[in-house]
């Protein structure tokens, strides 16, 4: 949900995430939150949908290589 990049924002014991990101050109703060991320019900919907396509995935090539 965050930009993050652990060489160039390391974080400090106890943070999960940078809140804000400051551009020098123009002296401003950005939230760090990525447009467009999901919160609460819809990204756990989200995840329980790619983690079932995974397993499919991985059921589908077990199949394959036992054919």
């Amino acid at each position: 949900m965050y930009v993050s990049e652990p060489n160039a924002m390391p974080l400090p014991e106890g943070d999960a995430h940078v809140d804000l990101l400051w551009f020098s050109s123009g002296n401003r703060e950005v939230p760090a939150k990525l447009r467009g991320a999901l919160e609460g019900e819809a990204r756990e919907a989200l995840w329980g949908n790619q983690r079932e396509t995974l397993r499919a995935m991985e059921l589908a090539e077990e199949a394959a290589k036992s054919a």
